[in-house]
């Protein structure tokens, strides 16, 4: 059998060993971040990551959860933006785009979270695997992530000079504190 294929991708995991585009997912913490000062406290997690890492290779990661995660625009994910926008937990934010240039990329899709819960909403509309399309998300979702993007806590990016222009290229403002883990 051919071995599994990692794709470079930093953040929490989709699946132990799930499919995301055609390539398998393996969640990690960038191991540079562990390096610096902010980071030190945290060389037990990249330890983690390596742990995980050896375990998807021999085959034995087991599959991972997360707590409540909503993916589709609605009454449930209005709410939950609104539980995260008023919580004092940082808030985590990642994009996905269709491209390696912020500027030109499409944003198919942004994701906000805490501790709690997350929210993932589709942006612009894309065509999915296997042909279904996704629909552009409505203003109301729109204007609810930005108040979420504007409130007080910490916000806590992979990469956030890609992302943050990326958000800005729709209009998308972050109030700071901002924090990079790269």
């Amino acid at each position: 059998p051919e071995p599994p294929h990692i794709f470079d991708w930093m953040g929490a995991p989709l699946s132990a060993r799930g499919e995301f585009g055609g390539l398998q997912v393996l969640g990690t913490l960038h191991p540079a971040f562990s390096l610096r000062p902010e980071g030190r406290g945290y060389a037990h997690v990249t330890a983690i990551h390596i742990g995980r890492a050896w375990a998807f290779a021999r085959g034995s990661l087991e599959a991972f959860t997360w707590s409540q995660s909503i993916i589709e625009p609605g009454k449930a994910a209005l709410s939950a933006l609104r539980a995260i926008t008023l919580s004092p937990l940082p808030i985590a934010v990642d994009t996905e785009t269709r491209g390696t240039d912020p500027i030109r990329a499409s944003l198919m899709a942004i994701g906000v979270g805490n501790q709690e819960l997350a929210v993932s909403l589709p942006w612009d509309g894309y065509e999915a695997k296997g042909k279904q399309w996704v629909p552009k998300l409505d203003a109301q979702h729109r204007r609810a992530i930005q108040r979420t993007l504007m409130g007080r806590q910490i916000k806590i990016f992979q990469n956030q000079n890609y992302d943050l222009l990326a958000m800005e290229r729709v209009g998308l403002k972050t109030r700071p504190p901002i924090f990079d883990l790269m």
